[in-house]
């Protein structure tokens, strides 16, 4: 929750440090996973993001904005083949997101 509070004040820096707090405390939830990833990219943390969100895929594979927010991250990294591998994924869970994530490899 204070991830989440410092996240919607800007601070990404404080959320990082709540999301591993919580994570640390054994929460193993996609959701914080998901929140940490996007407050890492959002501090322009790409390789520290790309990893999160590759765990949020596994702790919930049925997560669609994990894998587009994984996809972001490798099509960042100049990783056109995973992106594609998460698109792919998103076609079955969530084709807008596949969509949208497909027009960014443009």
């Amino acid at each position: 929750v204070m991830g989440m509070a410092q996240d919607g004040l800007e601070n990404h820096k404080q959320a990082v440090k709540h999301y591993k707090k919580a994570l640390e405390s054994g929460g193993k939830d996609a959701y914080i996973l998901y929140n940490l990833g996007v407050a890492q990219s959002k501090l322009n943390k790409v390789e520290d993001a790309a990893k999160t969100l590759k765990k949020c895929t596994k702790a919930n594979p049925e997560f669609a904005a994990c894998w587009y927010g994984w996809g972001i991250m490798q099509l960042s990294r100049g990783k056109t083949g995973d992106a594609k591998k998460a698109a792919a994924k998103l076609k079955k869970l969530d084709p807008a997101m596949a969509d949208q994530l497909k027009q960014q490899m443009k």
